[in-house]
Parts: structure tokens; C-alpha cells; sequence
């Protein structure tokens, strides 16, 4: 087939008729005789739902690239075909064996499937500049998850993935919970998959929780318990998960589906590796909460707080269990109105930072207390009192904007932020520029 792949592993729609499109008109036209294709229109929209192509020989993917064999893809022919009434378009095509005959595994057709049948975008790299979201779902490189690496045991499609095939739906929370049960998900087709989000708001960015186990064909997950998601449907599918994004990175731009990382590494943006034991909840690294407070934190991602709290998040097991919120932020002078008050005191980094005019300063206290949050300078001088008075439990906010009397203008360099209360003595650093 050296002539459909014309040197481009069969992919230039401008080179048609030298590509894939046309081996599959081919194909078609070649099979009519045999197959009734009235009998392949499933929901009655006069359209089959697709065809599935095996070409001899191995696959691209496999060769390393090689712009002679043909690479695995989902595509459509050059027009819809009219075959028994119905119309022929769509189609998948992947290698007969991977090295040898008899070799081939599983994971490159159920991939292709996910794109054929359920219309789900690809949601690894494809410019390879990093790893996506890496073995933990079926449309990125879960796809080769199972001995040795060739797909014998592919990974499970991802919370997003499967909601979007329509196999369960979220369950969206919209107030806090104790000790939430989760239930692993390839176990429980409803209720397993929890979405999260400012007050349970709707709309196109959230976060969607699940609790992964190595069982079945997840046996070769890198490891197992809970995976918080960050979408953001806003991203072209088109875009999927081409542009990383992750703390210092230059470019513009977010995955589609992001996998928040326990470890805070994000070694899936930076291309270090394809997933690990670290990056469930608790994980190799016993992380067992995940707030605005929290590396990695559960801002959107305008660096904006979303009020999404999981702490207390159980060892990973068939049933987990985690406290959730969705609305837990205070002002410092209001009453309680947190749904879910923190299970320690906490100071989180202020936001932005380095900051100018003004930045944002966090704190958690769980019980109610005296506190106090002061400003120090590098020679520990006190430049401002923030706080002072006593504060109920929950997660309290304060906004600085550092100024000298009559409106004059502050510093720039390093000041350093400090929280007392209930004999607990906290201290972050930040830096204002101008």
C-alpha cells in the first residue's frame, strides 16, 4: 500500500487520492458486493455508524514513525458514500500485527473506537511537546498500558471521557459531605464520578473526581486511588491537549483534561513521564487534601479561587472516602457560613506572586480562634497589621495593597506574611515588584 501512504503514512488530505481515504474508497467499493450496509446504521440516521479497517503489515506508530507504513487514525472518505441506502463516511484503520503475525494487542482499536464511536478528541500531546494526561486514560498513552508496554491491558477511558461516551453522568455537589463514599468506577457505572465547582455553579471549567483501582484492564495503571480532574470545555477539542500549562511556563494556553498531580511535579506537562504512583490521592506522597491552599491548589485557571475543598481523602480502596465543599470561603468579618471547616491551621501562599499593586492572603483555621496576620520587612520590622480579632472556623481571605500613609507608594522587594492564633505561629514569604 506504498501508494497510499505516499511517503506521509497515508495522512495528506492534500495528496488524495495517494492516502488513506482513498485505500478505504477502495476498500468499500471493493466489499459492496458482500456487505449490506443497511444493516450498519444503528440509530437510523441514514449514516453507518463507521467502518473499521485492518491493513496488512505493521503500523506507523510501531516503526517509529516510518512515513511508509500507514499510521493508525480515525478519518472520514473524501465525500459520504452511498451504499444500500445508506450513507459510508467515517472509518478507523490500524496494523494487522505490531513486529510479528499474532502480536497485535487491543489498545490502538479501542483507541480509535473512542474517536469512531464516541467522537472523543485524542487527549495525549500530539505534538509531543509533553505527555498530556499520560496512562491514565485510553485516549492518551493508556492506550499501550499492559505487558511490556504494547497495549495487551489498556487503561480505562477517563472521568471525562466516559461521561462524554455517555456510560454514567456526574454527580454534581452542591453542598458539603463527610466522608463522601467513593466507589471505584469501573465497578459502579452511577454515582462514582463527583463534579465540583464554586457553590456547584455550572459551566465550562471544574473539576471532576474518581477513584481508579488496578483492576481489570487498569491492572497496569502506574498505581491507584483518587484522580482529580481540571476541564475546561472551552478548549477545542480540536486543541485537546496540545498546550500544557503548568507554573512558570511561558506559553499560553491549558489541557482540555488535566490530570492535578498529587505531587505537584507536573511531570505529564514538563514530558518528564507518563503518570507515576505519586500522582493519585494520597499517592506514594500521602496527600490526603486538595484546596486553594494545597500544592497543586483547586484554582481555576486564572489563578482565581474556587471555594473546592477534598481533604481528609481515605487510602485508595474499593470505597474511598473524602470530606468535600464547595463553598468555603469566609470573609474576615462575617459570621460562619463555611459548609466544611479545615481540619488544621493553614497559610496559604499569597496570590499573585510576586504581586503588584495588591495581592491575596488565605488562611484556614479550624476552630474558632484569636488570630492575628501581620506584615514584616526584610529587617523584621511590622509594616502592617491585616488582622486582628477573633475569627470563626472556616477559610478566611484578606486583600493587601501595601501603602505608606496619604496614599504613598511602597517598596518593592520581599516582605514576609505571618499568622498566630491559637498558639500556632505560621510565616510565607512574597514579593511585591514595580
Amino acid at each position: 500500500y506504498a501508494y497510499y501512504c505516499n511517503g506521509e503514512n497515508g495522512l495528506n488530505y492534500s495528496s488524495y487520492p495517494k492516502n488513506s481515504q482513498k485505500l478505504t474508497e477502495d476498500i468499500i467499493n471493493l466489499i459492496d458486493h458482500v456487505v449490506d450496509f443497511a444493516n450498519y446504521d444503528n440509530n437510523s440516521d441514514v449514516y453507518v455508524e463507521g467502518v473499521v479497517i485492518v491493513h496488512t503489515g505493521p503500523g506507523a506508530e510501531y516503526k517509529g514513525g516510518d512515513v511508509n507504513y500507514i499510521w493508525s487514525h480515525k478519518w472520514n472518505t473524501r465525500s459520504p458514500m452511498l451504499k444500500d441506502g445508506k450513507y459510508v463516511f467515517e472509518y478507523s484503520i490500524q496494523p494487522e500485527y505490531w513486529g510479528s503475525p499474532g502480536d497485535i494487542t487491543l489498545g490502538v482499536f479501542v483507541h480509535e473506537l473512542g474517536h469512531l464511536l464516541f467522537g472523543l478528541p485524542d487527549l495525549y500531546d500530539t505534538d509531543y511537546s509533553s505527555k498530556g494526561i499520560g496512562k491514565w486514560s485510553l485516549m492518551a498513552g493508556g492506550s499501550w498500558n499492559g505487558p511490556g508496554g504494547m497495549g495487551g491491558s489498556p487503561a480505562h477511558f477517563d472521568a471525562w471521557s466516559r461521561i462524554q461516551c455517555g456510560f454514567t453522568t456526574a454527580n454534581n455537589i452542591t453542598s458539603s459531605a463527610t466522608a463522601q463514599a467513593i466507589p471505584d468506577v469501573e465497578t459502579n457505572s452511577s454515582g462514582a464520578i463527583l463534579r465540583l465547582w464554586s457553590n456547584g455553579a455550572l459551566g465550562n471549567e471544574y473539576f471532576l473526581i474518581e477513584n481508579r483501582l488496578k483492576t481489570g484492564y487498569d491492572t497496569y495503571l502506574p498505581s491507584e486511588g483518587l484522580l482529580i480532574w481540571h476541564i475546561d470545555e472551552s478548549v477545542s477539542t480540536s486543541t485537546g491537549n496540545d498546550n500544557e500549562w503548568y507554573p512558570g511556563h511561558s506559553a499560553t494556553g491549558h489541557y482540555l483534561v488535566a490530570l492535578e498531580q498529587a505531587d505537584n511535579l507536573f511531570a505529564l506537562e514538563k514530558n518528564l513521564g507518563s503518570g507515576d504512583a505519586s500522582d493519585p490521592f494520597p499517592g506514594s506522597f500521602s496527600r490526603t487534601s486538595f484546596s486553594g491552599l494545597t500544592s497543586p491548589s483547586s484554582n481555576d485557571y486564572l489563578g482565581t479561587g474556587t471555594l473546592v475543598a477534598v481533604s481528609n481523602i481515605s487510602a485508595a480502596g474499593a470505597t474511598m472516602t473524602a470530606d468535600l465543599s464547595v463553598s468555603l470561603v469566609l470573609d474576615v468579618n462575617d459570621d460562619v457560613q463555611a459548609e466544611a471547616v479545615p481540619s488544621d491551621f493553614e497559610l496559604g501562599q499569597n496570590f499573585p506572586n510576586p504581586f503588584n499593586p495588591e495581592t491575596r492572603i488565605c488562611f484556614d483555621l479550624p476552630k474558632r480562634s484569636h488570630a492575628i496576620l501581620t506584615v514584616f520587612n526584610v529587617l523584621g520590622e511590622q509594616v502592617d497589621e491585616l488582622v486582628n480579632g477573633e475569627l470563626p472556623a472556616g477559610t478566611h481571605e484578606v486583600t493587601w495593597k501595601p501603602e505608606i500613609g496619604s496614599g504613598q507608594s511602597y517598596p518593592s522587594g520581599v516582605n514576609f506574611y505571618r499568622l498566630v492564633a491559637d498558639e500556632i505561629t505560621l510565616t510565607r514569604k512574597m514579593l511585591l515588584i514595580k
